[in-house]
This record gives C-alpha cells, sequence and structure tokens, in this order.
C-alpha cells in the first residue's frame, strides 16, 4: 500500500527488469542442438513454445496436431506474408472449465532461436527420421489424436 501511495513505480522488480537476452535463448537452443538427440530436439522446441507464447508445460504437454494451425498475420505489411503460429487450448491448470483460449506465436528474426522453427525440425525429426508414419490430413481419425509432444513412439509426454 505505501508503494501505491508514493506512487512507486510498479514494473520495478517484475518482468520488465528482464527475462533474458537472445544471447541466453541462443545458448539454451545451442545446448539441446550440441546434445543432438530426438528428445532434446523435442525439448528444444517445447521450451521456445512455452517461451514465445506464454504457455505452461502442461498446455504444451496436452496439445495435440489439430490444436495447432497457422493464419496470415499483418496482411499487406513488408514485402512477404507473415504467417502466425497458433494453438488452441480448451484445459489446463489456469482453464479447469474448458474455455477456449489460445497462444499465439511469428517466427523469430534469429533462426536458432524460433519457435516455428523448432516445431519445424522436430516434426521432420519425427516423420524423417524416427520414420513415424506420417498421418493422412484428408481422415481426421488418422491425425486428430495425435500429440505434438511425445515420450517416445508411442507414449505423450506426462
Amino acid at each position: 500500500m505505501k508503494d501505491k501511495r508514493e506512487y512507486v513505480d510498479r514494473g520495478v522488480g517484475s518482468l520488465l527488469d528482464g527475462y533474458c537476452t537472445t544471447a541466453d535463448l541462443v545458448a539454451i537452443s545451442r545446448f539441446y542442438m550440441n546434445l543432438n538427440t530426438g528428445s532434446d530436439l523435442r525439448n528444444r522446441m517445447s521450451h521456445f513454445l512455452c517461451h514465445a507464447c506464454l504457455l505452461r508445460g502442461e498446455s504444451a504437454r496436452n496439445m495435440e496436431l489439430p490444436d495447432i494451425f497457422s493464419v496470415e498475420f499483418l496482411e499487406h505489411e513488408g514485402y512477404t506474408e507473415c504467417r502466425a503460429l497458433v494453438m488452441i487450448m480448451e484445459q489446463g491448470k489456469t482453464n479447469q472449465y474448458g474455455r477456449r483460449e489460445f497462444g499465439s506465436c511469428i517466427r523469430h528474426r534469429n533462426v536458432e532461436v524460433c519457435p516455428i522453427g523448432a516445431l519445424g525440425f522436430y516434426l521432420f525429426y519425427r516423420w524423417g527420421v524416427q520414420n513415424e508414419d506420417i498421418p493422412n490430413f484428408l481422415v481426421p481419425e488418422e491425425w486428430y489424436d495425435i500429440k505434438v509432444l511425445k515420450a517416445d513412439k508411442t507414449k505423450p509426454l506426462r
């Protein structure tokens, strides 16, 4: 109450002081990439999606393929189109009543910390390296239950 009465800057001691720098994020990305395993590609992707979209880990773990999509963003701005990755979230610790909430992000100018690039690397690993069957996206039954984050080829991450 004293700070409010004295009009103290409420941003001091908050996220406005800085969460982490781009150099910190690059170091995190390189850490995961240097470990050079599929689970580390998954963890890197989870880290950057959670960071960029302000997601809780539970929201990322519950995410299924039909919960993510892209939309055109900032139409007619710049030389190339800008697409946003959007995630639908209908459950979680802060959403226990099934409200439809959204998380979203756009590409980062530094490819090492781009959440969309991290998602692409991870899905390429799953479908191109691990040889997980690529679902037929024309048949909802074949892909609606597929978790984005998986513990292994058959189990969702818990």
